[in-house]
């Protein structure tokens, strides 16, 4: 009698095999660059988001703690606006009170303070695509300051600019001294 000895495969097997990895590796390959340009997306409009938010904060404390808005620098309801406002916060010591803008110059927006030299508030690989003030009570005794604020991810990819651009809004008052 034949002994049946089952060691290896047989080539409906092999091929089964090869078939099923083909099909395995193609879906591999089509999806993994997907995915990295998922991510590429996700890391830059994280990054635009925090620096946004962080620079949103400082423009809010600083117009909570303002006396007045500086009218004759300030630009209101324009793209790019400027907002100068008259402080008693963060003053140098021999004065009771300073002048802070905030501004774009190019596509970065900038902070100075008077007898200071200006600051980036955002990333320098972040540009901004929109910068508006309106002042809300304009004929009010202390202000209340609308920004909206759209930046993007600066990089020579057209769509990673464009998949990480975020805008963000907010109404500030001045605290009632």
């Amino acid at each position: 009698m034949f002994k049946n000895n089952n060691k290896g495969f047989t080539l409906v097997e092999m091929i089964m095999y090869v078939a099923i990895m083909t099909i395995v590796g193609s879906v591999i390959v089509v999806f993994i660059p997907q995915l990295t340009r998922k991510n590429a997306y996700i890391q830059a409009k994280g990054e635009v988001f925090d620096n946004m938010t962080s620079a949103m904060e400082i423009m809010a404390r600083e117009i909570k703690n303002s006396e007045s808005v500086y009218a004759s620098t300030t630009v209101f309801d324009a793209n790019p606006g400027q907002l100068s406002l008259e402080t008693s916060y963060n003053t140098i010591p021999t004065e009771d009170s300073t002048f802070v803008d905030f501004y774009v110059d190019g596509d970065r927006l900038h902070v100075k303070r008077e007898e200071q030299t200006e600051e980036l508030l955002l990333s320098d690989k972040i540009k901004i695509n929109s910068l508006v003030f309106t002042n809300l009570n304009a004929g009010g005794n202390y202000p209340i300051i609308r920004i909206v604020l759209t930046a993007s991810y600066d990089t020579p990819s057209q769509e990673v600019t464009e998949q990480s651009r975020v805008t963000l809004t907010s109404t500030v008052s001045a605290r009632d001294y």
